[in-house]
Formats: C-alpha cells, sequence, structure tokens
C-alpha cells in the first residue's frame, strides 16, 4: 500500500473519531463502532507517529516489504468493516427516526463518502500547510 493510501485512512479513521464522539449515547452498535475504530487506529499508528509523519522502520527490506503488505490488506479490512458497520447503523438510527427508503439512503450515503473524503483531504492540507499542528485525533479534543 502506498503512503498516500496509508495517509487517506489515517485522516479517514480521525474523522470518524471525531463524528463518534459527537454522536448521542442511543445511536445504534455506538460502542461496537468506537471498538471498531480504535482497532483501526492500532492498525494505523504502527505507521506513523503522533504528528502523522510515516515512521521508517529498521530492517531487512524484504521482510518489511511484506509485513507492510500484511498490515495493509488487514488495515483496509477494517476500513471495509468500520464503513459497512457505521453505514448500516446510520441507515437503523434513521428508519427509526423518520421514514427512510433505500434509494434516499444510497443518495444520502454518497453524500457522506463525499463529506467523509473532504473531511480527511481538509485536515492533510491544514496539516501540511503548517495551519495546524497537532495530530488529526487532537482536532476534536483527543490527544
Amino acid at each position: 500500500m502506498t503512503f498516500e493510501k496509508w495517509q487517506a485512512l489515517w485522516y479517514r479513521c480521525y474523522v470518524y473519531e471525531g463524528i463518534l464522539g459527537i454522536l448521542p449515547s442511543d445511536f445504534p452498535n455506538h460502542r461496537q463502532l468506537h471498538i471498531q475504530n480504535e482497532k483501526l487506529k492500532r492498525l494505523l499508528d504502527g505507521v506513523f507517529d503522533k504528528d502523522g509523519h510515516w515512521k521508517m522502520l529498521a530492517g531487512h527490506a524484504e521482510t518489511l516489504s511484506k509485513e507492510q503488505g500484511q498490515r495493509g490488506a488487514r488495515a483496509n479490512a477494517q476500513a471495509r468493516k468500520m464503513h459497512s458497520m457505521f453505514a448500516d447503523s446510520m441507515k437503523i438510527w434513521f428508519r427509526t427516526k423518520r421514514k427512510f427508503t433505500n434509494q434516499q439512503f444510497g443518495q444520502w450515503q454518497k453524500d457522506w463518502d463525499k463529506a467523509i473524503y473532504g473531511a480527511a483531504l481538509q485536515i492533510r492540507n491544514r496539516l501540511t500547510q503548517g495551519l495546524i499542528s497537532k495530530a488529526p485525533g487532537a482536532l476534536f479534543g483527543k490527544s
């Protein structure tokens, strides 16, 4: 997995952390979503330091490449699991609040995915331009 893909997953993980922090406690699967997001953070934090910089690991290049590939596959699988679990929870939550058709939910999900991607890009751009100097988790009151 390339550096840019790792970084995109990392920023998206912190966007989800901020969103989960403001959702009500009666949100479906709230605790499980926190657990899955923390699991994804642990997978990604082994690759980046606390400021979002790429960690250079020492060791045999072939072994490191293999380990990075395996870790990347696990991180991608965890990100997909987190995304689908969040979407399912939102669908349940929407349907308890009001009538929501599958077509309406599909449109909402497209817009939501664009918003998550945009928020992750915004965090990345602010960090690279030096507008913020904290790790993305600190943006949401976490360190």
